[in-house]
């Protein structure tokens, strides 16, 4: 239960806390049971004078913990059993809500997720995120999985292109209501972070609202 493993993750950070300078390798230990429970434990994170962890060590745990997943073009990606799950659901359902621990995995098996959509129709990505920055970085991941297959934008022209991906802030979503009414798929990201970037505008939760609204309304969605 999630309850359970709540439980069991407090208590390995409570003995990596206390013991790894007393027990050498304890790390292997804890990466492999935190991989079992479908975590993406980081080598990096159990890095110190006293342990490490081979190549071998690392294949053994990529390999424990890893789901396969296959998507409709013929595409072979791998999963966590938190990311299939988050595949699955944005397969099965209209809308869906999302929220994890970060290095979870979601930004991946979400563009995975929208980059196989674009490759199998002509359809329009609306992806609103609450900083520029956010805006270049999605982007990048982006272009990456595109590949020249579909297109990447993080500005609204004239014309909308089909088999794409507009990445904006929800300013510039507002700004520009043509591309909420002609998108297929919108991603609304990072939204408990909106008043962080809120500079000298207060208001600008209120906008992410108005977002959503017209993105409800929206018949294409």
């Amino acid at each position: 239960t999630e309850e359970t493993k709540r439980t069991v993750i407090t208590v390995l950070g409570i003995i990596w806390d206390n013991c790894n300078t007393r027990y050498l390798n304890i790390n292997i230990s804890i990466m492999t049971i935190l991989s079992r429970l479908g975590y993406l434990p980081n080598p990096e994170l159990f890095r110190n004078d006293h342990s490490s962890l081979s190549l071998g060590d690392r294949l053994a745990i990529q390999a424990n913990r890893l789901l396969q997943s296959t998507t409709s073009d013929g595409e072979r990606l791998f999963f966590t059993p938190f990311q299939n799950q988050v595949w699955a659901t944005l397969s099965s359902n209209d809308r869906v809500a999302i929220t994890a621990p970060t290095s979870a995995g979601k930004t991946f098996v979400i563009n995975s997720w929208i980059s196989n959509f674009l490759l199998k129709t002509e359809g329009i990505c609306l992806f609103v995120t609450p900083s520029l920055t956010l805006c270049t970085q999605i982007a990048t991941s982006f272009k990456k999985l595109a590949d020249e297959r579909f297109v990447v934008r993080t500005s609204v022209g004239n014309t909308l292109q089909s088999k794409a991906v507009y990445i904006v802030t929800q300013e510039k979503a507002l700004a520009n209501l043509k591309v909420i009414e002609a998108a297929n798929v919108v991603v609304f990201d990072e939204i408990q972070n909106v008043e962080r970037f809120a500079d000298d505008n207060p208001d600008r939760s209120l906008i992410l609202l108005e977002v959503i609204e017209r993105v409800l309304h929206s018949k294409s969605v």
